[in-house]
């Protein structure tokens, strides 16, 4: 098993990350229903990119020998804007949902 940057995967074996995912995309959707800041967003972006992009990132710094290539940047940005229009999706989700209420 590959080491990761906080070690999350070793503590909790591979559905702990998932888990822990879920939970911030449920906690953005509650913060869109109870109208909290839209800067829940990017802090929400930043925890789901925890795991998966910036341990990547880590691992490429980590690792002097392997040239930083435009295919991994473009991994690493792309991923970052995934998870950013996910937490964006579930703040309004939670907004919707309010409004229906």
């Amino acid at each position: 098993m590959r080491h990761h940057v906080w070690g999350m995967r070793q503590v909790m074996g591979g559905g702990g990350a998932m888990l822990l995912s879920m939970i911030t995309i449920l906690a953005t959707v509650a913060a869109g229903l109870f109208s909290a800041s839209a800067f829940v967003i990017p802090l929400a972006a930043l925890a789901l990119m925890a795991e998966g992009v910036l341990a990547k990132a880590w691992e490429l710094r980590q690792n002097p020998a392997v040239p930083v290539s435009t295919k991994m940047v473009t991994y690493l940005v792309m991923g970052g804007v995934g998870w950013l229009l996910v937490a964006w999706a579930a703040y309004v989700t939670g907004a919707l949902l309010r409004g229906l209420a």
